[in-house]
């Protein structure tokens, strides 16, 4: 099979080291990676749902759905996916909330249906009585479209989530809101992960007019990711560590980071069928997110449905920018003696930071002017949502008074809130009803009498 660029030709190798493990001999190496491609051309999946598009996935389970093309003011494209209803409802998508899912880091709108029906928040939202959106942030597989620039540069890839923030979600909102031809009091609802959550706190936080605030009635935050001085990711830590930003700017270069390819896309849901203890070492890696659970000998594929590996594995990894893993790399940085972290913009050096922000460091993130109802669900067993740093985050929001109130699920770990059986059995009813509470207090009211 052919890898193309030198990157796919790296992730190649490193896969393939995942399959077989430890090769000492060059000649065995060589003799294995030749096993190896010839495994990956016979290869046919047994799951029927792996690598299918997502629009066969949605309407095959039965679901109506759409897509659509959003600009943000500074030009990228985002593709935008909906289920208008559920399955046993009518044709029709009016009168139902808005909800609007907002994936994390390396990832796409895939995953809020990538586990069927009775499983994925996507789809139980729809069938809840939701008009569910899920958007795709700049720079993923299903967003990389600008007006003007190319995707093969440089200055396309120039963003992390703070632009993600600033630009991405509030033209999100702007087309659901066109496209719902929705009355003026009405109002989205987000329910975000991972990066998801660490781009809507920023873009709320960054909203001095409230225009923003004034379309959103609540957000649910899965696995927030905002401070990060305690974070236990390998990857980040190697990274904010072990480097400066300009060595690891010359190490990833200074556009897109992990993009999916046609080898990925069949190597990765293989190695899942045969190892699925290896393969979610190596998913996990791949969106900076390893399930540290290894380090105390414990089984990584708990709470996990093994049979469905091979489908996040065929559209993970999504894609990212470099600018994004350095700025959460900085986050990382930013913990002080006393034990404290900041959410704070991007760090440009003392220089360029006088140019662009008027002072030597980057402003942080005002979090104490936000006043959307929020709700946290964080899980013991984050390695990248660190307790410690969600208690900050919690303690900030509650003092801006728009904390709602922060759930803390004992086994839970970063992605186990989109692919874990804690998230469908425990974390979405949850979420659903308070999700009823502010768009639909009549149904909220209905449920708990």
């Amino acid at each position: 099979m052919e890898t193309g660029t030198d990157e796919d030709s790296q992730i190649y190798r490193t896969v393939a080291s995942h399959y077989f493990g430890e090769l000492d001999e060059f000649e065995d190496q060589e003799n294995k990676y030749r096993d190896f491609e010839a495994k990956l051309e016979a290869y046919v999946p047994k799951d029927g749902d792996v690598g299918v598009p997502i629009r066969t996935l949605v309407e095959e389970k039965g679901y109506p759905f759409e897509e659509y093309t959003c600009e943000t003011k500074d030009g990228y494209l985002l593709t935008m996916h909906r289920i208008p209803h559920g399955r046993d409802a009518g044709p029709t998508s009016n009168g139902r909330p808005p909800l609007l899912l907002k994936h994390g880091v390396l990832d796409s709108s895939y995953t809020w249906v990538a586990n069927g029906p009775n499983q994925s928040l996507g789809f139980l939202a729809a069938d809840a009585g939701y008009d569910v959106w899920m958007g795709n942030n700049r720079g993923n597989s299903f967003s990389e479209k600008h007006v003007r620039v190319h995707p093969s540069t440089a200055t396309f890839w120039d963003f992390s989530f703070h632009e993600m923030g600033k630009f991405d979600l509030p033209a999100e909102i702007t087309c659901i809101l066109r496209y719902t031809d929705a009355k003026p009091e009405q109002k989205v609802a987000i329910v975000a992960h991972s990066q998801g959550t660490s781009q809507t706190l920023a873009a709320l936080s960054l909203d001095d007019d409230a225009e923003l605030a004034k379309k959103v009635s609540t957000v649910v935050l899965l696995a927030p990711v905002a401070f990060l001085g305690h974070a236990a990711s390998p990857m980040l830590e190697f990274y904010a560590k072990a480097t400066t930003d300009d060595e690891l700017f010359q190490m990833l270069g200074r556009r897109s980071f992990m993009h999916s390819t046609s080898f990925l896309k069949v190597a990765f849901p293989m190695m899942c069928e045969e190892n699925p203890e290896k393969c979610v070492l190596a998913l996990w890696e791949m969106v900076s997110i390893p399930d540290h659970d290894w380090r105390f000998n414990l089984d990584p594929t708990y709470n996990i449905n093994t049979t469905r590996l091979p489908v996040y594995a065929s559209f993970v990894p999504a894609g990212i920018s470099t600018k994004a893993l350095v700025h959460f790399a900085q986050l990382m940085r930013t913990l002080d003696q006393t034990g404290q972290s900041k959410f704070q913009q991007f760090d440009y050096g003392a220089e360029k930071n006088l140019f662009i922000y008027g002072a030597s460091e980057p402003p942080e993130y005002n979090l104490s002017r936000i006043s959307t109802p929020i709700s946290i669900f964080s899980g013991e067993r984050d390695a990248l949502g660190n307790n410690q740093d969600v208690n900050t985050l919690a303690e900030t929001l509650k003092g801006a008074g728009s904390l709602v109130k922060a759930w803390r699920l004992p086994h839970v770990r970063h992605c186990d809130f989109i692919w874990g059986s804690e998230g469908y059995m425990k974390v979405y009813p949850t979420t659903l009803e308070i999700l009823d509470k502010y768009t639909r207090p009549q149904v909220f009211a209905g449920s708990n009498t």
